[in-house]
């Protein structure tokens, strides 16, 4: 009978102790003229292993010992011819695991009476190898969301010499085992962390043939497990993308890389773990990495250390159109348009004829902070500087249409709209070319800001493709009366009971063109004049569209005025007084103000049918009010 004795302590080392059964004396043994050959079949081999404290353990869930008809392949000729043992049952009380031949009279043997070779592996099976066998397949380690224990591949390989003693078989794994622990920074809560996608680069397909492993092919993405931990073929991925954190989801996922800059962080051996700790901020990512080159069974002792040194490449694909520019504090170009940023922050340079139809620039993808700078060069030109800091990962720049808070929205003598920076010296065309100033830049798809509005172009139903962000009028929505005087406060809606079904969040959410379909669809199902029963409404849109003859009608290749919600009047609330600085300068009116108030198109989440939210500018607070009060209304659009 065999025998392997187990450690209730948690530990990654796996040791195995196979005990054979009695082994013929070897006082009989001699060395005859240099002879070392034993007779075969006489002298069967003893195993075990000098568990030390270790627990068993290949499983990423649940499983930290062996089971039984768990099989251990064993070889005394490298591998040529092996035989299988099998564990036959475990002590729940020491772990301790019995283990007989896989088939009875079929076990290993010694061969000499000197130095032999003893070499073992699980699975027995090992792993399907086409190089031997065209029709087998490798095996898949790209999905490890449910378990790793497949691919926990051991190896133990042991040189002795002919002894009555068992041979210590100390099994170690294969793989490497790389951890990602995803943390909240400033501005992150675990709620916004629930989306985040993390995937490791490696091998997807491996061969364990032997005891040799074996990865096929080039590195692809592998998903972990909930706990983000995944098994990985050794491999160096220094100077290579190593870990991707996607943030958000749909049009407004992010990927974001982490790239070892050197063989300590990235240098991935067998049986070793390394833990990567990235927590997550509004601004970017900052990876810190501890325990690399620690076994896997002292993980439990691993100590903290300071966040490793980072280096991130910077991708400028080449467009047609893009100017000539220069760059600061990149390395030299790598390969393909990749650069190395060689400091906390690296900037982008280029001049081009001054242009009163748009604005372009490199936008972003990754984590860092962008500022943006205009200096007019007084000769037709235009010098923009685009600084980049807080770098927390890769870095890819497109380059096009360009905006952010602040920047002003015209439209154009053709009809189509038009971004001039906010930094921008305005001519007099351009002031009375605007409409209103950038709220927002790009679309969210999660977070507070969250934009679930399927938008088309303004009068059509065809779909705005290119979203770039989202318009503040400059001024109020108004009315003349049957006198001439000019009204800019409006209801809500009737003074009654009329729940219409628009959102409820007074904190979140930027949905006020799905609101103000659901509020002109409700008028026309039940054929309410939108004009007189839903004014805000109206006002918002039709009414601010044919406003002195379409003054401040919205460009053709915008949404078209909406009515904004409560999330999105809070974000202008938060950024009110950033916003009316530039609308100062958009209108060339240094005592312009904002209204005392102004409606949100979401109704009120305690007595929908009576109320709803609105914005008071003063404060910049969300609150609730009856909603046949008259108070302002300021339309949004989206571009």
């Amino acid at each position: 009978m065999i025998q392997i004795k187990l450690s209730p302590s948690r530990l990654w080392l796996l040791m195995v102790a196979i005990v054979a059964g009695i082994c013929t004396s070897c006082s009989d043994i001699t060395d005859s003229g240099g002879d070392t050959s034993l007779p075969d079949g006489k002298y069967p081999m003893t195993f075990s292993a000098a568990v030390d404290g270790l627990t068993v353990s290949r499983a990423a869930t649940g499983k930290d010992a062996w089971t039984v008809n768990d099989e251990i392949a064993i070889s005394v000729d490298g591998g040529a011819r092996s035989e299988k043992y099998k564990i036959t049952s475990i002590s729940s009380v020491d772990g301790t695991g019995t283990l007989s031949p896989a088939t009875t009279g079929e076990c290993c043997y010694w061969q000499q009476n000197k130095d032999q070779q003893i070499l073992a592996w699980y699975p027995a099976a090992g792993a399907p190898d086409p190089s031997a066998n065209p029709t087998a397949s490798y095996v898949d380690i790209s999905n490890q969301q449910n378990s790793f224990s497949a691919f926990d591949y051991l190896t133990a390989n042991v040189t002795t010499d002919f002894t009555t003693d068992a041979v210590s078989l100390p099994f170690k794994h294969q793989m490497a085992k790389v951890k990602c622990t995803l943390e909240a920074g400033e501005g992150i809560n675990d709620t916004d962390l629930q989306s985040a996608e993390v995937k490791i680069s490696g091998y997807t397909q491996v061969t364990f043939t032997k005891g040799t492993l074996s990865g096929i092919g080039d590195n692809g993405w592998i998903t972990p497990g909930s706990d983000r931990e995944a098994l990985v073929v050794p491999q160096d991925m220094a100077g290579k993308q190593f870990i991707k954190v996607t943030i958000g989801t749909g049009n407004a996922a992010r990927d974001y890389y982490y790239t070892p800059d050197n063989s300590t962080d990235g240098n991935l051996e067998a049986g070793k773990a390394y833990n990567y700790t990235i927590t997550v901020t509004k601004t970017g990512l900052e990876v810190t990495v501890t325990g690399n080159g620690a076994s896997w069974g002292s993980e439990s002792s691993l100590g903290d250390s300071s966040p490793s040194e980072i280096a991130y490449q910077v991708t400028i694909p080449q467009v047609e159109g893009m100017p000539s520019f220069t760059i600061t504090n990149l390395s030299s170009k790598a390969k393909d348009d990749i650069y190395t940023v060689s400091d906390a922050s690296f900037s982008i340079s280029y001049t081009v004829p001054t242009d009163d139809k748009g604005m372009t620039g490199f936008t972003p993808r990754g984590l860092c902070n962008v500022e943006r700078k205009l200096s007019s060069e007084g000769n037709g030109t235009n010098t923009y500087t685009f600084t980049y800091t807080n770098i927390h990962s890769d870095i890819l720049l497109t380059y096009g249409p360009y905006t952010q808070m602040g920047d002003f929205y015209c439209r154009a003598a053709d009809g189509t709209g038009y971004v001039v920076p906010g930094d921008a010296t305005l001519t007099d065309t351009q002031k009375a070319a605007c409409l209103g100033i950038v709220l927002k830049a790009g679309k969210d798809d999660s977070g507070n800001w969250k934009d679930e509005g399927n938008y088309t172009l303004k009068g059509t139903d065809t779909k705005l493709t290119d979203f770039h962000g989202y318009v503040l009028a400059l001024y109020d929505a108004a009315a003349s009366d049957g006198d001439g005087s000019l009204v800019q406060s409006f209801g809500w809606g009737p003074n009654g009971t009329i729940y219409i079904g628009t959102d409820q969040s007074w904190d979140a959410l930027f949905c006020g063109y799905i609101n103000t379909q659901i509020i002109k669809e409700y008028a026309e199902r039940n054929k309410k004049d939108l004009a007189t029963i839903f004014a805000a409404t109206y006002y918002a849109t039709d009414g601010y569209e044919a406003y002195e003859n379409g003054k401040y009608a919205s460009p053709s290749n915008s949404s078209g005025w909406f009515f904004p919600s409560a999330g999105q009047c809070q974000y202008w609330g938060q950024n009110k007084d950033f916003l009316l600085a530039a609308m100062k300068k958009a209108s060339g009116n240094d005592s312009y103000a904002w209204g005392e108030a102004y409606w949100s198109s979401s109704e009120y989440s305690y007595n929908a049918g009576y109320t709803a939210w609105f914005m008071r500018s003063s404060s910049g607070g969300i609150e609730s009010l009856s909603k046949f009060n008259p108070i302002c209304i300021r339309p949004l659009l989206a571009f």
